[in-house]
């Protein structure tokens, strides 16, 4: 507001994630000085000079602010960088930037000067431009449904070693276009509730490395239709426990990207998808390897309407 020129530094480059280790790569940059027309809206180029290139490896987190109702993208890095500029004066994050979504997705924050020569938009080596990631349709993983259950059993009684009908499973939908769909659903015979962790996001495979970037997700308690009883056989329970009734809570979902090693392999009788981490992860949760078998849509786990 108070110069008399509006200044514009842009890069381009590539990044890897590898668990929370987020590396930018920067290959070209350029900052360029504009004349103002106006308060905010550029004029005229003045001047162009290269840009200081500052490969960094950042910590990478997602913080939900429950006062302002908004996830955070965290990235931190032991001294002030280029790029970011100063730390952002937050305590709980120390040595960290805090970046979050526009007010409007579609809508870039910053407006670009006209006939400025910057397009960010991916564009494969001696192909076109395209406006999204190059799809991923020649993954094994494209186009299926993984899944990986577990059930419920009785603790002590008669009953002790008997399915409930209760159970927890994991879903995966891997689209051919780049996007994926999480979804965890938890049904215990001891509730009347049952629970819905949802995500949507992007996902690239690199040799055997899987990365899940996710973008938006909720946490969601739903009513069942229906009561379980002792009376009624593990079947019953289970079906009970498949019927979604109300939405009764929903709050943001803890957003995590990361990066798995992975293969297919036989789970018993099962084509599965083995996930390989090395810390706790909000979609898996605790342990090192989870088996996803590969499930025909028919069999899959029951999701709200709309879902």
């Amino acid at each position: 507001l108070y110069q008399n020129e509006i200044v514009l530094a842009y890069e381009k480059g590539t990044y890897t994630l590898n668990g929370n280790q987020l590396t930018i790569t920067p290959k070209s940059g350029t900052v360029e000085s504009w004349s103002k027309a106006g308060s905010d809206k550029a004029g005229k180029l003045l001047k162009t000079e290269k840009r200081t290139l500052e490969p960094v490896v950042y910590t990478i987190n997602f913080h939900y602010f429950s006062g302002i109702q908004k996830t955070n993208l965290v990235l931190q890095y032991s001294k002030p960088t280029v790029r970011d500029g100063a730390f952002s004066t937050n305590g709980s994050f120390p040595n960290a930037w805090l970046y979050a979504r526009p007010f409007t997705p579609d809508k870039p924050a910053i407006e670009l000067p006209a006939g400025t020569k910057i397009d960010f938009r991916y564009k494969p080596r001696g192909g076109t431009v395209k406006t999204t990631a190059p799809a991923a349709i020649n993954s094994p993983l494209a186009g299926k449904l993984w899944e990986g259950s577990s059930t419920e059993k009785f603790s002590g009684g008669t009953l002790n070693g008997y399915n409930t009908g209760g159970f927890s499973t994991l879903q995966y939908k891997f689209n051919a276009d780049g996007t994926y769909r999480f979804a965890s659903v938890l049904a215990s015979f001891y509730t009347d509730t049952k629970t819905l962790g949802y995500e949507t996001g992007t996902w690239a495979v690199n040799e055997n490395q899987l990365t899940i970037t996710p973008l938006k997700g909720q946490n969601e308690e739903w009513s069942k239709v229906g009561k379980n009883s002792n009376g009624n056989s593990d079947a019953t329970n289970r079906a009970i426990n498949e019927t979604w009734g109300k939405k009764l809570k929903s709050k943001t979902r803890v957003l995590q990207p990361y990066t798995y090693s992975f293969s297919i392999g036989q789970n018993g009788n099962h084509t599965a998808l083995v996930l390989k981490r090395n810390t706790k992860t909000e979609r898996e949760g605790e342990g090192n390897v989870s088996y996803l078998n590969e499930t025909a849509a028919g069999n899959a786990v029951s999701l709200p309407a709309g879902y």
